[in-house]
Order: structure tokens, then C-alpha cells, then sequence
């Protein structure tokens, strides 16, 4: 059950840094319904109030608020997710059962109905 749980639940909200382009902001991994997947020259960090990051040979302490963060690192910082911004969504295997069990109960009746409908307006030779 607790794999379940850990496998369905949200990821941890966190920073990416992108050291080439100078860049950074704010990251999610996703949910059980989607993952955001962003390029490999993207450095992912999950830091807790107060932890210290090592970037370009200097330490900074992570202090919560990742616009200040990226500014301190005199770097630009993307506005929203990194994620969306310069990632793409992949959807999981739960959505796809998910999107399946609701449309398939839909599926299934309305072709019911079809063939009740042919039954029973078709005339008998």
C-alpha cells in the first residue's frame, strides 16, 4: 500500500538550475496523472528551508523564495514552472487506465443502444 501511495502522489515541489544558460525557477515532477520532463542540462535540487546548495564552486543557502534565490545566483529566473516553460508533460500509465474506465462504460452503452435500436426497428423476414 505505501508503494501505491508513493507512486500516486504528487512530486516534490523544488528549483532547477540550468548552469549553461544562467537560467532558473521553480520545478515540479509532476503527479500521478503526468510527469514534466526538462532537458539533462537542467540541474533539479528538492533544498529545504535553510539548506546550502552548491552552484558555480560558491555555496548559497536556499531560503524558500526562488526569484531571490536566482537573482542572488545572478541568474535569470523563468517565471512559473520550469516545467511548462521549457519542459514537456509525458501522461502516465494511470491516466491512460483512468481516461479508459471512464470513456469505455460510455462506449459500451451507446453501442448498446445502437444495437437495441437496430433490434427492434428491424423487420423480421
Amino acid at each position: 500500500m505505501l508503494f501505491l501511495t508513493l507512486l500516486l502522489g504528487p512530486a516534490p515541489y523544488g528549483i532547477a538550475i540550468n548552469q549553461q544558460t544562467k537560467e532558473c525557477g521553480d520545478y515540479w515532477g509532476g503527479d500521478e496523472f503526468a510527469t514534466y520532463k526538462i532537458s539533462d542540462d537542467w540541474e533539479k535540487n528538492y533544498p529545504e528551508i535553510g539548506d546550502s546548495l552548491s552552484i558555480d564552486g560558491n555555496t548559497y543557502v536556499w531560503d524558500g523564495d526562488t526569484e531571490h534565490f536566482c537573482k542572488e545566483l545572478g541568474y535569470t529566473y523563468i517565471a512559473g514552472n520550469i516545467e511548462k516553460v521549457r519542459g514537456h508533460k509525458v501522461y502516465t500509465l494511470y491516466t491512460v487506465i483512468l481516461f479508459a474506465f471512464k470513456v469505455l462504460p460510455t462506449v459500451l452503452i451507446a453501442t448498446l443502444i445502437i444495437l437495441f435500436v437496430k433490434a427492434i426497428t428491424s423487420k423480421p423476414k
